[in-house]
């Protein structure tokens, strides 16, 4: 939805973050590759798998260090989308997500409401897909 508006290089540790995320669970799930693949897709990236030697501080010190205000804020609805797509919202995503939004100092606030907006935007799009599948 708004990654294009990222560097090609900020698309690669977002595709990492996205892998990290999806991992967090321990289950990968169908809904989750789908909606990476259609990341990369978005991004003009080759689909990759999750590398199990990449170090999550790291990629965030990299975010961090790269990437604007608003340049997080995309990074994180956009991870939101894929921890809630499955429809389990487990506690290991939500402590990945709620770590995550501390270390790029966004506010809590701003996180609650970028989860709302996400959530809606996930149930409508379920709700269509159901709708055409009837």
């Amino acid at each position: 939805m708004l990654l294009n508006r990222l560097s090609e290089n900020n698309k690669k540790l977002f595709l990492n973050l996205e892998l990290f995320l999806a991992n967090a669970d321990g289950e990968y799930s169908e809904p989750e590759d789908r909606m990476i693949k259609a990341h990369c897709i978005e991004m003009g990236l080759e689909p990759v798998k999750y590398d199990e030697s990449l170090i999550l501080e790291e990629i965030i010190k990299n975010i961090n260090a790269q990437m604007t205000v608003k340049e997080k804020k995309i990074v994180l609805i956009e991870l939101l989308t894929v921890a809630i797509v499955d429809g389990v919202y487990d506690d290991r995503e939500k402590e990945f997500v709620g770590n995550l939004r501390k270390v790029l100092q966004i506010p809590e606030e701003v996180g609650e409401q970028a989860f709302d907006m996400v959530k809606k935007l996930v149930d409508a799009s379920t709700s269509i897909e159901n709708f055409v599948e009837w």
